[in-house]
């Protein structure tokens, strides 16, 4: 979800996906396996490259990368 900058307990949006699911082997070995929890995000705007990272499992920290979709 993502929450307004200056009043954090309003949500502005919500996605009706996941952002991301486990699949890594770190994502099934830990403390909580089959979790992920993204917790902070990057862009880059020259390449438009979305970094984010990412809790695995409650035991690891995790980095992937995506470009966002372009609306038709």
């Amino acid at each position: 979800m993502l929450l307004d900058l200056d009043e954090p307990w309003k949500v502005i949006a919500c996605a009706n996906q996941p952002l991301i699911v486990p699949e890594a082997p770190t994502s099934f070995t830990g403390f909580v396996p089959g979790v992920c929890f993204p917790v902070g995000c990057l862009c880059d705007s020259a390449t438009g490259r979305i970094a984010i990272y990412y809790g695995a499992a409650d035991t690891f920290t995790a980095l992937c990368f995506c470009k966002p979709r372009r609306r038709s």
